[in-house]
Formats: structure tokens, sequence, C-alpha cells
């Protein structure tokens, strides 16, 4: 990734689905890093000693395979960290790639465990529209993550930016994901999108709303 910052993060488990064990550490690469062969993300297990910190120990990771994506979005004059339009100006605004979107998840719905994760990408090379990967991993009986589903959420309406995501699930297995939306004629605004358990696979189903109206 060059001098732009990584940032592995540790998921996050809480309340009646909260997991027990290690706590998983999510982190995705993209092969177009140098040393990287193939887009995926690597699951790291991180196993906390707290009566003897020394003890803690963090396991060889998982890699799991992702579709295709570029997590590069290019600056503008010469700054790495303008990179998405915003209405009345030329200043750009910070894409925040190449790390997860707060806040990664981890459920346990007794039959399985799941994951859920978002992080930035440009659907399109060199237009400066970022758009937001999301995916679920699983496993079960204690074997390793794989895969569940994943999908690329773009701007429904138009040539906008979609970022900043947030995303969880409910006790019934439903998705929802709130993200920023900014653009050559949105301003910077909060809405939100979502799924459905048992809907298609990979696809937020849910009409995105408006949460707050930018200023």
């Amino acid at each position: 990734g060059g001098s732009i910052f990584q940032a592995p993060q540790p998921a996050h488990s809480e309340g009646a689905g909260m997991a027990p064990g290690p706590a998983p550490i999510v982190w995705f690469q993209d092969d177009a890093w140098g040393g990287v062969s193939t887009d995926h993300i690597k699951v790291w297990d991180f196993d906390v000693d707290w009566s003897n910190p020394a003890g803690a120990s963090v396991a060889t990771p998982v890699e799991i395979p992702l579709a295709a994506f570029d997590s590069f979005i290019a600056g503008t004059g010469g700054d790495a960290f303008a990179n998405l339009a915003q209405p009345g100006t030329s200043q750009r605004i910070d894409a925040l790639v190449h790390v997860m979107n707060f806040q990664t998840h981890r459920y346990d719905f007794g039959t399985h465990e799941s994951i859920v994760y978002n992080f930035v990408v440009e659907p399109v090379n060199g237009l400066k529209i970022s758009g937001l990967r999301w995916g679920e991993l699983r496993r079960s009986g204690g074997g390793d993550w794989e895969l569940f589903q994943e999908g690329t959420f773009v701007d429904p309406t138009g040539d906008e930016s979609v970022f900043m995501g947030g995303i969880g699930m409910d006790q019934e297995g439903n998705i929802a994901m709130g993200y920023i939306k900014t653009g050559t004629s949105t301003r910077p605004s909060l809405f939100f999108t979502g799924r459905n358990d048992g809907d298609p696979l990979g696809m937020m189903t849910v009409a995105e709303q408006p949460i707050v109206e930018g200023t």
C-alpha cells in the first residue's frame, strides 16, 4: 500500500450474540499491493490471556479469496487524501481507503458464527467514485472461517460516492448498513440500506433511506 495507512481490526462482539473464545482480527489485501497475489481477506485468531498477558497468542491467518476489487482511489492536487467530490467546491473528501470501516462485528447464532464487514472500493478505476464492498464470513463447529456472501454497494440513484460504512446484524440474521453519500450534487449526508435474512445473497435489498441530510 505504499504510504497509505493500513489497519487490521479486531471483530467486536457483545450482547445476546456475544461469541466466546479468541477474538478474530480481520483485514483485506489487494492484489495491486506489493507481495499480494490475489484479492482476499485474512482472519487471525487473537487469544488474550488476561491473567498472563505475555501468554497471548496470534494464530496463523486464514486467507479467504474475495471477488476482484480495487481498494485505491487516487487523490487530487498532490493530496492522496483528497478523493471524493462534494458540491460547490473543488476540495475533495478523504475516502479512508485500505481500512476496515467501523465496525466489524462477530455473532454467535448457536448453529454458526458470522462476521460482517465493509470497506471502500473504486468500482470503476479512475472515476474517483467510491462504493462499499461488504460481506459476511461464517464458520461452524469450530472450523475455519469461510465466505458466505459478499457484494459491492454503490449509489443507486446516480454517480455519487458512498463511504464510511457501518454494518451490523440482528438476531434474525438481517443486516443493516449505514454510510455517508457525497458527490457533485449531494452534500455529505448519512443514509442506510440493508437486507433481510433469506434475500438473494450478496444484495442489499432495502431501498436506501436518508437519516441526516448534509448542509
